[in-house]
């Protein structure tokens, strides 16, 4: 049975593993909403990047948001959580992707 201080620790860095994919969730639905896409396309498109990413992208498939938190669940389950740079360089890419993308569309929308 692994320590309270394992477990807690082992949560910590899962937990923050998680951070970079989860903001950059919230980041692309806040740009899609403020172009006024619809709900509908913005339920499709989270689904595709966030869970079905993994099994359709086969070339991309260690950098897949759905792939790494399947991962990083596994590895917390099996007490072996350690800091992994993939999750957030995913996050990252995503999140600066989503700005930019808002960004460019946003600037050439008349604001009445």
């Amino acid at each position: 049975m692994a320590s309270k201080e394992h477990s807690v620790s082992n949560f910590l860095i899962a937990g923050s593993n998680m951070v970079p994919i989860v903001l950059s969730g919230f980041i692309l639905i806040h740009v899609m909403k403020m172009l006024n896409v619809s709900e509908v396309y913005i339920i499709i498109l989270f689904l595709f990047i966030y869970i079905f990413s993994g099994d359709l992208l086969y070339m991309l498939f260690d950098y897949t948001p759905s792939t790494l938190l399947n991962e990083n669940l596994t590895s917390f389950m099996n007490q072996s959580a350690h800091f992994d740079y993939r999750l957030w360089v995913t996050g990252i890419v995503i999140s600066v992707i989503s700005l930019l993308i808002g960004t460019k569309r946003f600037a050439k929308q008349n604001i009445n």
